[in-house]
């Protein structure tokens, strides 16, 4: 059977891509090797591996925008190119520091390679046969880890550590050549799928250009780092923190931009917002395991490379599998049913593993193996599908970088070495002070859109749709369960709410409450006073609840009497969110900060020693303030009077 066009261009695309997924493996375990052979020490050597990731976290972000005014052929020849002649270079590297250069150039080319390929390969198919087309191109993203460790250590135990980049250069070759014969450029190729091409903005993203590649680069090389030099180390906290303010200052550009380097709207949109979020859980929890085990029978039982590769063949194999079932069943089952069930089998799979011990060997291991990687192929494809499959062949490539850009940053995360595996409670509370500065900077888009309704109410106009749409893209959490919230028609339905949150919360506190009148009595206290203790708990609980029911109540019946007043009520609650999100994220920034660099003296004493349960008080005073402030102003400047007319109500 002839293949067309689409099929011939995926295999090519997939041939390439798998020299760099293998590469990318097999250099890792034979580091200590290379650290051999040119007399340097371990921790040097390691640049082998961080300068091809730092170049890989550089172009990711903007491989796709470029391709979109170059053309992807042209992008993908140039990464093929670029790859497979840093690879004769690291062949004749003569030692470390040129090795670790050439490393970098090699990077470039490689990390392109994934976005790009996807973007492709998704515009060349249509919905319904993207499931399949993207089986193939997973082939190399998941045998790559396990068959990279048998191949390098088969390399590196037959030849030299040279080898693992002179396999690099026939297969680039070959890849470069079909490449270069089968793939249509960009006009031929919208022709023979009889679209329509489009243009590209005349305007050109610079700033965005500048800031994604430095936001990323920053954010994971201060990642990598915290794995050897800690979280108290200067430089990485000072990478970290610069990482995000430049991460910050880029979304800001970008949702300013007409034609952005990588589209963040499309977290707009809730399907591909829940998919990336699900591939990130998964990359974090479960693709993080495939690089675990080899330390363990590497370092551990002290096997070989090959050894431990040979191990883990079948996990590679069952993931072939897996790949190829949610190929089939993708477009009958839909994406729902294969990704739990590759959830299932790789939860199921995670049972023989919390059982390993120093005795435990790999025939212990094959059953869960092929179980995990059979999960692990399954949930894989359906996820990618999915995450494309609202966005359209305009958007494909910026989407696809905007996707391999925030795996490579949870790629960093679920290294070995990484600090997040060591100091959970300082990620935690950066985790939650970025969480809070995304909240912050989401309301700040909100109210600059709330402000332009205000503006054409003051001018006469007003429009309740609008304003409506604004306030519903307010709050992070309802991007994710606002399909929930608006499938609530009846106040019966809000029981169930209030069912689950009395036996979550109220459960959690009266245990609590019993567990105070234990100790009470326990430490002799008359039978009344016991017996106080819950009347007081219920009172002291019931009138501040009662007291902003009441609040609520009148605020509400006030805001929503006159378009004008709903407008105002919602510039100020907006507003009020931003502040509190930022003061909270800044504390707990400013006490990271003092804590790992032992900052002291004047400010940072008063940082040091400020105690957080003050901001509550703090947060608490704020909105008395804004709300006194808000009020005096409508009043004292008769707001509704002045901005009502022409505005019906």
């Amino acid at each position: 059977m002839k293949l067309t066009y689409r099929w011939q261009a995926t295999l090519v695309i997939a041939l390439g891509l798998l020299m760099a997924i293998l590469d990318n493996t097999i250099v890792s375990v034979v580091l200590p090797e290379i650290a051999r052979a040119f007399h340097t020490d371990f921790q040097t050597i390691t640049w082998v591996g961080t300068g091809y990731f730092l170049a890989t976290a550089a172009v990711i972000p903007i491989v796709g925008y470029l391709s979109d005014r170059i053309g992807t052929k042209t992008i993908f020849l140039v990464t093929l190119a670029l790859f497979t002649i840093g690879s004769g270079l690291c062949v004749i590297a003569p030692n470390e520091k040129f090795l670790i250069a050439f490393r970098i150039f090699q990077g470039i080319g490689g990390g392109a390679m994934l976005p790009i390929a996807m973007a492709m390969i998704f515009r060349m198919f249509g919905p319904t046969e993207r499931a399949a087309a993207i089986s193939i191109l997973m082939v190399p993203l998941l045998l790559g880890p396990a068959f990279g460790p048998t191949l390098g250590g088969y390399l590196a135990t037959n030849f030299s550590w040279n080898a693992i980049f002179t396999i690099n250069l026939p297969i680039g070759v070959v890849a470069f050549i079909l490449a270069l014969i089968f793939l249509r450029d960009s006009k031929a190729e919208h022709e023979a799928n009889g679209q329509e091409q489009e243009g590209v903005s005349k305007g050109f993203d610079f700033l965005g250009l500048v800031l994604s590649m430095g936001a990323f680069t920053t954010l994971v090389y201060g990642i990598n780092q915290a794995g050897t030099r800690g979280w108290g180390d200067t430089l990485v906290v000072s990478f970290l923190i610069a990482g995000s303010v430049l991460l910050i200052a880029f979304i800001v550009v970008e949702l300013r931009v007409k034609d952005p380097v990588m589209d963040v709207r499309l977290f707009r949109s809730y399907t591909f917002t829940m998919a990336n979020i699900l591939q990130w859980t998964t990359t974090g929890v479960l693709f993080g395991s495939l690089f675990i085990l080899p330390l363990f029978f590497e370092s551990v039982q002290g096997l070989s490379a090959l050894s431990t590769g040979e191990i883990l063949i079948t996990q590679g194999l069952a993931m072939a599998v897996g790949l190829a079932i949610g190929g089939r069943l993708y477009n009958r089952v839909g994406p729902r049913v294969l990704a739990v069930a590759g959830l299932a089998i790789a939860a199921i799979s995670m049972i023989g593993f919390t059982r390993m011990d120093i005795s435990t060997t790999g025939a212990d291991l094959q059953i869960w193996l092929i179980l995990r990687g059979l999960g692990l192929g399954l949930v894989a494809q359906p996820l990618q599908t999915l995450a494309v499959s609202v966005v359209s062949n305009r958007q494909m490539a910026k989407a696809s970088s905007l996707i391999s850009s925030t795996k490579v940053v949870f790629g960093a995360v679920v290294d070995p070495s990484s600090a997040y595996q060591t100091a959970g409670g300082t990620a935690g509370t950066l985790l939650s002070a970025g969480f809070l500065y995304l909240i912050a900077l989401l309301n700040l888009i909100v109210l600059a859109g709330i402000v332009k309704v205000f503006a054409r109410l003051r001018r006469g106009a007003y429009d309740e749709a609008e304003l409506e749409a604004q306030l519903q893209a307010r709050g992070l959490m309802y991007r994710f369960f606002g399909r929930f919230a608006r499938s609530v028609k009846h106040t019966w339905q809000l029981y169930l709410v209030g069912l689950i949150f009395g036996v979550g919360f109220d459960t959690t506190t009266e245990v609590v409450l019993l567990a105070a009148t234990a100790y009470a009595a326990i430490q002799g206290l008359p039978y009344y006073a016991v017996l106080a203790l819950p009347f007081l708990f219920s009172g002291g609980l019931m009138l501040p609840d009662t007291l902003d029911g009441l609040f609520m109540n009148f605020a509400y019946g006030w805001a929503f009497a006159k378009p004008v007043r709903k407008v105002y009520y919602n510039l100020v609650i907006t507003g009020l969110s931003i502040g509190a999100a930022f003061i909270i994220g800044t504390i707990e920034i400013l006490g990271v900060l003092t804590t790992k660099m032992h900052l002291n003296g004047g400010f940072w004493s008063l940082v040091a020693n400020f105690n957080i349960n003050v901001a509550g008080f703090c947060i608490a005073g704020l909105f008395v303030a804004v709300w006194a402030a808000a009020l005096a102003y409508w009043r004292l400047g008769r707001v509704e009077a002045r901005w009502t007319s022409g505005v019906e109500k």
